[in-house]
């Protein structure tokens, strides 16, 4: 009878801690349902807000934004910010050509190769991109008067050039009469002896290689 008195006062303790156990287990809430056990209304109650994190500037500016020029072989420097590097580089037509320069190509150089407009294009690695304008600031040469007509009684005409960029060169493209002066804004065309009656043509050629032609009528 001792013994079993004994091993009951062994096994008290655990049933009561068992069964506070289970008591507060039956009374703690689930920490992610609300007070009606409900896991959506817990959630729109306490909506998932991440960790902020600090991103780069995706945007790319290229500056200058635009550049004027006017001589073939005439230089541009460019430069972006923003975006990710490396950076590519590329011109709209084949009127000049782009240069990257540096080892994050963060710089580029653009040369004129013809005196007309033109667009840079530079973008990221992650496909952002810019533009830049090249505006071609120089009107190509114009003769005047485009046409001349040399009666029977008369020997010369004269011309001029107005626009484009000197020195300029006068030729004759058909033929026998002369020019003078040939490196002037202006020039004297005369018929030569032996043209008969017919039309013939006189050129102006500036330092970038732009050219008007006038047409001079002989009676």
């Amino acid at each position: 009878m001792q013994k079993v008195r004994t091993i009951a006062l062994l096994f008290a303790p655990l049933a009561i801690l068992g069964s506070l156990f289970f008591a507060g287990a039956g009374c703690e809430k689930d920490k992610d349902t609300d007070d009606n056990g409900n896991l959506d209304t817990f959630f729109e109650d306490h909506p998932y807000v991440g960790d902020p994190r600090e991103s780069g500037n995706r945007i790319v500016v290229v500056t200058p934004e635009t550049a004027n020029m006017s001589d073939i072989g005439e230089q541009a420097l460019f430069s972006v910010t923003g975006g990710e590097p490396p950076y590519n580089w590329d011109t709209a037509n084949a009127n000049g050509t782009i240069s990257p320069r540096g080892e994050d190509t963060h710089q580029a150089v653009y040369q004129m190769g013809v005196v007309a407009d033109n667009t840079i294009i530079v973008w990221d690695r992650n496909g952002d991109a810019a533009l830049a304008t090249i505006n071609s600031s120089l009107t190509p040469p114009v003769i005047s008067p485009s046409t001349a007509a040399l009666q029977t009684n008369q020997t010369s005409v004269a011309f001029e050039v107005s626009g484009g960029k000197s020195p300029y060169l006068w030729t004759i493209v058909s033929g026998s009469g002369s020019l003078a002066p040939t490196d002037q804004p202006y020039t004297v065309y005369t018929r030569g002896p032996a043209d008969p009656p017919n039309n013939y043509l006189i050129k102006v050629t500036d330092a970038n290689g732009a050219a008007d032609v006038a047409t001079i009528t002989q009676y």
